[in-house]
């Protein structure tokens, strides 16, 4: 367990300084990557995405998931507009993959 505290207070610490960057200045930064959800999580919203970047069928187009940017995509053959919110399903390398609701 005492192993594991310079990760954790390094991880707390990224994530202060992105909280603190995203109220004073209202912008994102980048925080390293975690790994990305398991998709039977039981929290309520805890896979929704908001889309940033429309998404059109066999195009890639981009989200905001909890904080920050991905690449997203999505299987349907359907249009998801940018404010729409998505559902995320999985993830391929850098690119989530995403649902209407």
């Amino acid at each position: 367990m005492i192993q594991q505290w310079p990760s954790i207070v390094a991880r707390t610490l990224a994530l202060a300084k992105q909280l603190l960057n995203e109220i004073a200045f209202d912008r994102t930064i980048a925080v390293p990557a975690q790994p990305v959800l398991a998709v039977d999580r039981a929290e309520r919203f805890e896979n929704r995405a908001v889309v940033d970047e429309e998404i059109r069928p066999d195009c890639v187009g981009r989200v905001r998931f909890h904080g920050t940017y991905w690449n997203a995509r999505c299987d349907l053959e359907i249009v998801l507009p940018r404010g729409e919110i998505v559902c995320v399903v999985g993830q391929e390398n850098i690119t989530l993959v995403v649902q209407p609701l």
